[in-house]
């Protein structure tokens, strides 16, 4: 989470936000963080659900630093996708 953060020049959320409750974690953070932060969570929490199928399905191994590459590609593409 942090490498893709820092990777888009971002700085990451405050570990105060974070009180153990998710819900109430991605709240206090899309109040405090720039635009889009919802679509950067499901991006993120979308390319690790498809990394795991990766290894469970095809015994795919991607590096961390690919992972965050793949997830800054999509969204990207759905920045794009949007300005068209």
């Amino acid at each position: 989470w942090s490498s893709i953060w820092r990777k888009l020049g971002l700085h990451t959320p405050s570990p105060s936000l974070f009180t153990g409750d998710m819900l109430g974690s991605w709240e206090a953070c899309r109040k405090e963080m720039v635009r889009n932060f919802d679509g950067l969570f499901i991006h993120t929490a979308r390319g690790i659900w498809l990394q795991t199928n990766g290894i469970i399905f095809n015994g795919m191994y991607n590096s961390v630093l690919q992972v965050v590459d793949s997830i800054i590609d999509m969204c990207k593409e759905f920045d794009e996708a949007q300005i068209t």
